[in-house]
């Protein structure tokens, strides 16, 4: 069984560009991320196919080699169904039309970073903060309050259900806390510490204070799991002389009213202290 996918439109250049694709369905209970690829050079459709891994898991992360072609769009094929998306929609992550909105919010970012910036091309050391639920802690068990720990940045431990050759992708580190040879480096804060230590030498270091299962609230649900807002718990990384925090919260309360006003009281807190 199989789908056919029409692909059409104009090169930078103006020349016109269609082909229709055969995508042959994935196996059963297996799916597939598949590319959708121009040739540069003769304007040629083809498809490039990723492979087949088990179905809800993550054949995002065995997709095809485009080899030097442009992609222009992925297909996410199934044992029944493919559903396409047009990637040349986007420049990086921003959607064509948004550029302006998007430039104004990088310079009104620049702007209020410019003191870290500007110490981080110093070559200063920089105590980077994350402060949020189990997307900052990436943990193997509910950790304290204290920074860092044997828990924390373990994200191994959400990929329990993995084949072992995406497991052998991830990097392990040994960070000398007698865990072993068990943490990791993956999410946002780890690259924007790998950032800042690129514009001068800088030495970041980097203090996770993630714990999942929380909200922003004010609220101790469990003893010793307070949420963002438990005094207990957020004086840990407010009297930690943090040069910089990046709050995260929201994936627990996702359409509650009060998760703004909630993370403004976090900030005016952090640069106060």
């Amino acid at each position: 069984m199989s789908a056919t996918v029409t692909v059409s439109g104009m090169t930078r250049m103006g020349a016109a560009v269609s082909a229709s694709l055969t995508v042959p369905f994935a196996a059963s209970g297996k799916e597939r991320m598949d590319l959708v690829v121009v040739d540069p050079g003769t304007r040629t459709i083809s498809r490039v196919a990723g492979a087949e891994r088990t179905a809800q898991l993550d054949a995002l992360e065995w997709q095809g080699n485009p080899g030097g072609q442009t992609i222009v769009g992925r297909a996410r094929v199934t044992d029944g169904a493919v559903t396409t998306v047009e990637t040349g929609l986007w420049r990086g992550v921003t959607f064509i039309g948004q550029n302006r909105a998007e430039e104004a919010r990088i310079a009104r970012n620049r702007g209020i970073l410019a003191p870290l910036v500007a110490a981080a091309t110093a070559g200063s050391a920089i105590t980077l903060g994350g402060y949020g639920d189990s997307i900052t802690a990436l943990q193997s068990n509910v950790p304290d309050y204290v920074a860092n720990g044997i828990l924390r940045d373990r994200a191994l431990s959400y990929l329990a259900n993995y084949p072992a050759d995406t497991k052998a992708l991830v990097a392990t580190y040994d960070t000398g806390d007698g865990a072993g040879q068990v943490h990791t480096r993956l999410g946002w804060n780890w690259h924007i510490k790998a950032a800042l230590e690129a514009l001068g030498g800088s030495s970041v270091s980097y203090l996770n204070y993630g714990i999942g299962a929380t909200t922003s609230q004010n609220t101790e649900p469990v003893a010793g799991r307070g949420n963002g807002l438990w005094p207990a718990r957020i004086a840990v990384p407010l009297g930690a002389g943090l040069d910089a925090v990046v709050i995260g919260f929201g994936m627990n309360e996702r359409g509650q009213s009060y998760t703004y006003a909630n993370i403004v009281n976090m900030i005016g807190q952090f640069q106060g202290a």
